[in-house]
């Protein structure tokens, strides 16, 4: 039997009708097919899909609780599934009658673990304009591990089919990838198993304007990027895949996402591997022709900046960054103070000077955005020094970076009760509400990394949090959770730390690295408006390494809500 698992997302019903009955015109017929609605609640799409599933009384219809990504619903419908074969089609997809009685008996090889097919491509409406998925002659009818590296010949879940061994001995797709996760699947498969190629064209891919993870091009080169990381020591034993895999994300940093610094570094890494390629006259020929002539410049204008802001810049002297925030929903003004990433970092003896100018600000909140200790450092004496100091001064709330949780988390020390002791409030995945002046103020702390927002319980917290009427300020250590998961989740003020403000800023390009980002980062510092909500981000007041902050002196945020 094959198990046949469709996904839906945001798509209207018609669109899955249509892929539902090019499974059901299947000319192989042990089938079981499973629906995996990934709407979360019981939306219009939901109910729409529901509505027309009646139709259809032998479809196994899963709906996720809350939305959580396309490869989390594809292990969804794997965990459900009893086949001794697994199938997948993207709602928007089209399957032809021949897919399954054509593919199935490849599997008589038994080192065969994944068959796929050449398919069509058309554009919405237009399906009697196909164009062949895999351009002519570069369909693999038998690729291996070294050869996927160096070019995904392969290609999407729905022109593929699994034998179910295969998951529970490689695992599933894995939920930490934005995008690329089928690239990243095949890659691991090919490690174990063989995988037999179709060269006859057994699927219809729809290109339309709806919901695609493709319409977002940053998330494809954040997949790429990842993969890149995961198979770092494959990619380094193997130049060709490793100089096609950064051009692939050099050249959709520059076309697609329209980041040229980031691109024109990516290009320099690239030159360092590979000269001939970076110069010659392929796809990077005109970058390559840009770089000859800036790298010159770049790299004398990137050491004048470096020795100028060395000499320039004080990493003892603390800078005061005003914001102000308008909302409806507060009567009397109030403000905020937010200190970020310390890292154990002194500013004259025992914080005093931090302390006194937290002092003099008359903050009525002091909130704190984590990474105030460093990871692996039992002797956190310094953060529980100064928050005894501040709550003298007014409350202080508390969420917790990456530097606590590793400490609290993994080494189970006794970290979150020693702040609590101090008499700070420490905002673990929860909400508080308190009056501040005469408001009534909704403050949160989010805790989870973004790549296990929705495992460790984030997004169930972020989902009830954001129904309250009441003026929002959520603490969240991870600015990137609003260039994905909390996009459209608007809360009245985020604040935010870790980026570090880019550690190095250059003037009118801000900050070069932050971990998380990558190179030219987008959300380092200062205020930012995303969708509905007021996000500013700290530059902090230490580092967790020993290189120095270039241009980005230690930082108090001062946030004045309805000051004036």
């Amino acid at each position: 039997m094959v198990s046949v698992i469709i996904t839906t997302y945001k798509r209207e019903f018609t669109m899955l009708k249509e892929a539902l009955d090019s499974v059901l015109s299947q000319t192989y017929v042990p089938m079981e097919i499973i629906v995996v609605d990934d709407n979360g609640g019981n939306g219009e799409y939901t109910l729409r899909i529901e509505e027309g599933l009646k139709a259809y009384p032998e479809i196994i219809y899963i709906k996720q609780p809350h939305n959580s990504g396309a490869q989390a619903a594809r292990n969804t419908g794997i965990m459900a599934s009893h086949g001794e074969f697994i199938a997948f089609l993207d709602d928007d997809d089209l399957w032809e009658p021949e897919k399954l009685a054509m593919q199935i008996p490849c599997f008589e090889n038994p080192g065969v673990g994944l068959v796929f097919c050449q398919g069509y491509v058309f554009d919405d409406g237009d399906i009697g304009n196909r164009r062949l998925y895999h351009q002519e002659g570069t369909f693999k009818e038998e690729p291996d591990f070294n050869g996927m590296l160096e070019n995904d010949t392969i290609g999407t879940t729905s022109q593929a089919v699994v034998r179910r061994t295969v998951f529970d001995d490689c695992g599933m797709f894995d939920v930490g990838f934005p995008a690329r996760q089928d690239y990243e699947m095949w890659l691991r498969i090919l490690k174990r198993y063989k995988a037999a190629g179709i060269d006859v064209p057994l699927f219809n891919m729809r290109v339309h304007k709806g919901e695609r993870i493709t319409s977002d091009p940053m998330r494809g080169i954040r997949g790429y990027q990842k993969v890149y990381k995961k198979y770092k020591k494959d990619f380094k034993q193997n130049r060709a895949a490793r100089t096609n895999l950064l051009n692939e994300i050099c050249w959709r940093l520059w076309k697609q996402a329209h980041r040229y610094p980031e691109s024109i570094l990516y290009a320099v890494r690239l030159f360092f591997i590979n000269p001939g390629f970076v110069l010659g006259k392929g796809r990077m020929g005109k970058l390559g022709r840009i770089l000859k002539r800036v790298m010159i410049g770049i790299v004398a204008l990137l050491a004048l900046a470096a020795v100028w802001q060395k000499i320039m810049s004080d990493q003892d002297t603390l800078e005061l960054s005003f914001y102000h925030v308008k909302s409806g929903k507060v009567r009397e003004g109030f403000r905020i103070v937010q200190l970020s990433d310390l890292h154990l970092k002194e500013f004259g003896e025992n914080n005093q000077e931090l302390v006194a100018r937290v002092k003099l600000l008359e903050p009525d909140i002091i909130a704190i955005t984590g990474d105030m200790n460093m990871e692996h450092d039992d002797d956190y004496h310094v953060v529980l020094d100064l928050c005894r100091q501040l709550v003298d001064i007014t409350d202080v709330y508390y969420v917790m970076g990456n530097h606590e949780l590793v400490d609290y988390a993994h080494r189970k020390t006794k970290i979150r009760d020693d702040i609590e002791q101090t008499g700070v409030h420490m905002l673990f995945n929860d909400a508080e509400m308190i009056q501040v002046n005469t408001n009534d103020i909704y403050i949160a702390g989010l805790i989870n990394e973004p790549y296990n927002y929705v495992e460790y319980g984030g997004k169930r917290f972020m989902d009830e949090y954001v129904r309250s009427e009441e003026f929002k300020l959520l603490l969240v250590h991870y600015p990137e959770y609003f260039m994905g998961e909390l996009e459209d989740m608007p809360v009245d003020l985020a604040l935010c730390g870790h980026a570090h403000g880019g550690m190095v800023r250059i003037p009118y390009l801000g900050g070069v690295y932050a971990t998380e980002q990558g190179f030219f980062p987008s959300l380092t510092e200062g205020q930012h408006e995303i969708n509905e909500s007021v996000v500013i981000i700290s530059r902090g007041l230490g580092q967790s390494h020993p290189f120095p902050r270039i241009n980005n002196k230690p930082e108090i945020v001062v946030v004045d809500v309805n000051w004036y």
